[in-house]
C-alpha cells in the first residue's frame, strides 16, 4: 500500500512537471527526473508485490492449506502489566521448561532412594508340596505326602556394585537440583532482558512515527515549492525517497514492538496460541 502512494504521488509530480515544462516555466531537467523517479516508484511497487506472493505462499506452507492465504492483520497483543519481580514469579510458575525441570528433580530424589534398598534385608518364603507313589519307608508314617515351608533372611553386609549405584544416584539428584537452579535463574534473566528489549522497541517506534511525520511534512513542503516554482524536482524526489525510508522504518520498529511482545509472552510460559487466535 505504501508503495503504490509513491506511484500515485511520483505519477502527480510527473504531470505538474510536464505542465510547467510545456508552459515555459519549468525545465527538462525536471521531467526526466520525475519520470525516473516514477520508474524507480513502479519497480519498488513490483518487487512489493512479488514479496507479498511470497510471504503468502510461504504462510500456504505453514499452515498447510496449500494455498495462498491473505495475511490479517491481528490485534495488538496484551502486554503483561507489574513490575520485574511480579513478571519474573509468574515464569517460575507457568514455564514449561522450568516444570520439566522441577520433575527430574523428584525423578532423581525418587531414583536416590531407590538405590538405597540394595542395603536392606531381604526376606523370602516358599511352599513345596510332594507325594511319593511308592511305599514309604517305615518311619513311622504311612502319609505319602510331603509340605515343605522354606524360610530365607538375606542381610547384605557388604556390596561393591550397590555403593557405586547409591553414589551415582546422589550425585543425578545434585546435578538435577543444580540444573533446575540454573534454569530459575536463566528464566529471570530471560524475562527482564525481554522487558528491557519490549522498553527500547517501544522507544524506538515512537521516534520511527516522529521521523515519519517529519518527512512526509518535508515532502508536501518540498512539492508546494516546486509547484509555486521557488523549488526544484531534486527536492522532491530527495524527499520523497526520504519518505520511503521513514515509512519502512516506521512499519518495521512497530513490527518490532509486536515481536518483542510475543518474546515476553513466551519467556513468561504464555501460551502463544491462546494470543494468536
Amino acid at each position: 500500500e505504501m508503495q503504490q502512494n509513491q506511484v500515485l504521488a511520483a505519477a502527480h509530480h510527473l504531470d505538474f512537471a510536464t505542465k510547467r515544462f510545456d508552459s515555459g516555466a519549468g525545465l527538462r531537467i525536471d521531467v526526466v527526473r520525475a519520470q525516473t523517479n516514477l520508474t524507480e516508484a513502479r519497480q519498488q511497487l513490483l518487487g512489493a508485490r512479488l514479496s507479498l506472493e511470497s510471504a503468502r505462499d510461504a504462510l500456504g506452507v505453514l499452515t498447510g492449506s496449500g494455498e495462498l492465504p491473505m495475511p490479517v492483520a491481528a490485534a495488538d497483543l496484551p502486554m503483561p502489566e507489574g513490575p520485574d519481580e511480579k513478571l519474573v514469579s509468574w515464569a517460575l510458575k507457568n514455564r514449561q521448561d522450568l516444570a520439566a525441570g522441577r520433575a527430574s528433580v523428584v525423578l532423581a530424589d525418587r531414583q536416590f532412594g531407590t538405590s538405597w534398598a540394595g542395603f536392606l534385608p531381604t526376606f523370602d518364603m516358599a511352599w513345596q508340596g510332594s507325594y511319593q507313589f511308592t511305599e514309604p519307608s517305615s518311619l513311622g508314617s504311612t502319609d505319602r505326602s510331603r509340605w515343605n515351608l522354606v524360610f530365607n533372611l538375606n542381610v547384605p553386609i557388604f556390596q561393591y556394585f550397590n555403593i557405586g549405584a547409591l553414589r551415582d544416584a546422589k550425585a543425578a539428584a545434585r546435578i538435577a537440583r543444580l540444573r533446575l537452579e540454573d534454569q530459575r535463574q536463566a528464566a529471570g534473566q530471560e524475562v527482564r532482558q525481554a522487558r528491557r528489549d519490549h522498553e527500547t522497541a517501544l522507544a524506538s517506534a515512537r521516534l520511527a512515527v516522529q521521523q515519519a511525520e517529519l518527512a512526509r511534512e518535508a515532502m508536501d513542503l518540498a512539492q508546494t515549492a516546486f509547484e509555486a516554482g521557488a523549488g526544484s524536482s531534486l527536492e522532491v524526489t530527495d524527499a520523497r525517497r526520504t519518505v520511503t525510508a521513514a515509512e519502512v522504518n516506521r512499519m518495521t520498529r512497530l513490527l518490532q514492538v509486536q515481536i518483542s511482545r510475543l518474546v515476553l509472552h513466551r519467556a513468561l510460559g504464555t501460551d502463544v496460541r491462546d494470543l494468536v487466535r
